[in-house]
């Protein structure tokens, strides 16, 4: 309407527009009055006063100058936090991350910084920079956290690389790298100081390899080999730890240094193992002409000690005692009574029902004061033949007539197991021991017989 006032009449005009001025002087005043007032300008062209921000790309100016008066006015504004406080920070994470490191497994180190990382991350953008208004360095705190982790980790990994070197370097004598790997996993130096443990010792042996060996004399070698080959891959998947390898025998043992809850069954699983891996040895053998070879084994189970033994040049992680002695015993008592194995009833007890074993005698071996009560393992119990139930049956008959003192019990249960299964070793050691005492008996003359021993005194080792 001002803008249609014809020049002639402006002058007329002019205490009326004053009037509407003062008006809107007088509304202003009241809007604004205490109030502070940005006064801007926006357009849509080059020369607009925009400028870009987080929020917007481009905003105007005058919007920029309000949020800023706002914040002074409200002193709603970020503030830099002190020096201090980052380095403090960076410390903090710094040490956390170095102790994770120093102390934790690599992964769990990791997740930890890991976490330290995204735990920072929440606190300063979420905590203290939109609720608190404060800003704390982002960047270096971070750093502290990667910088540890990663420089401990390469640490760590490069000492626990010369470690495994060193360890391993002072293990290069002993036969089975289980030990190295055990040591390695568990890092306890009182396994090689000496420890007494249950465990179950075997000791094998090949029967005709003496003769084979002079036949074929070095070319004996690479059949060695071979047989050692496939004997230690049966010890192995039954846990066993070879070692010693004694010509064309082997010395291993159960329940160390990893302790194993089924190492009695595991021992007889194994020399049953082995003889079937004999089967087929023997049958290469029989493909070159060569007479088959017949595995002997001896097996007993209770308490031993286990350790380091030797010196700084040779050492071996071995097993000690009688026990050992025993087992080396049992299995040369396989040439008297020709059996293919003789466990001591320890073993038999320990390795459950799992298991068909035949009663052998209360047996007495060279080095021993006192007898031992030995078994031979025929078969798996659940693979086992009639034929072979009735033979286990048939030998008890016999050894609990002879540790009952009934000779003539005795000769009769003799002669109905070689009358089943034909004579054999067995039967004639019980034979040659009973018959002087049922002769006795017979004729009257018991007493200048004496009296009937209950166990098998063996002479030879």
């Amino acid at each position: 309407e001002r803008l249609a006032i014809r020049a002639a009449n402006a002058l007329a005009e002019l205490p009326k527009l004053s009037a509407q001025l003062g008006q809107q002087r007088a509304q202003l005043r009241q809007i604004l009055g205490g109030r502070a007032a940005i006064v801007g300008w926006t357009a849509t062209a080059a020369v607009a006063d925009q400028k870009p921000t987080p929020l917007h790309a481009a905003a105007p100016g005058v919007v920029i100058h309000g949020a800023i008066a706002s914040g002074i006015l409200t002193g709603d504004l970020w503030r830099a936090a002190p020096a201090w406080v980052t380095v403090a920070t960076v410390l903090l994470l710094g040490a956390l991350t170095t102790a994770a490191v120093a102390r934790l497994a690599p992964v769990s180190s990791l997740v930890t910084a890991v976490g330290l990382t995204v735990a920072y991350a929440a606190v300063n953008c979420w905590l203290l920079f939109d609720y608190g208004n404060l800003i704390v360095d982002l960047g270096a705190p971070l750093l502290a956290v990667g910088v540890p982790w990663a420089g401990g980790t390469m640490t760590r990994l490069i000492i626990e690389a010369r470690e495994r070197a060193r360890i391993t370097r002072r293990f290069s004598t002993y036969v089975d790298p289980d030990i190295v790997n055990y040591f390695l996993e568990v890092r306890d130096e009182t396994m090689f100081s000496g420890q007494r443990r249950d465990t179950a010792i075997v000791f094998t042996d090949l029967e005709g390899f003496t003769t084979l060996s002079e036949r074929l004399g070095e070319d004996i070698v690479p059949l060695l080999n071979d047989f050692m080959g496939r004997a230690v891959r049966v010890i192995k998947q039954h846990r066993g730890l070879v070692n010693k390898f004694l010509g064309d025998g082997i010395l291993f043992f159960f329940n160390a240094p990893k302790p194993n809850a089924t190492y009695v069954s595991d021992a007889i699983d194994a020399i049953l193992d082995l003889q079937v891996m004999m089967v087929g040895f023997n049958e290469e053998l029989a493909k070159q002409k060569l007479p088959r070879l017949r595995l002997r084994a001896g097996v007993a189970a209770g308490q031993a000690v286990t350790g380091d033994a030797g010196t700084s040049e040779r050492a071996d992680y071995t097993v000690i005692g009688n026990l050992v002695n025993l087992t080396a015993r049992l299995e040369s008592a396989n040439k008297s009574f020709g059996t293919s194995n003789l466990v001591t009833e320890d073993a038999v007890r320990g390795a459950g029902d799992r298991f068909l074993f035949r009663p052998i005698g209360v047996v007495q071996v060279v080095g021993l004061h006192t007898g031992v009560m030995v078994y031979e393992t025929l078969a798996w119990a659940k693979d086992a033949t009639d034929r072979e139930r009735e033979l286990a049956e048939r030998t008890r008959e016999m050894v609990d007539a002879f540790t009952a003192g009934q000779a003539a019990e005795c000769l009769a249960a003799v002669g109905r197991l070689e009358e089943a299964f034909g004579p054999s070793k067995l039967t004639k050691v019980y034979r040659e021991m009973c018959e002087p005492f049922a002769a006795g008996a017979a004729d009257g003359a018991a007493a200048a017989v004496g009296e009937m021993p209950r166990q098998i005194v063996l002479d030879a080792k």
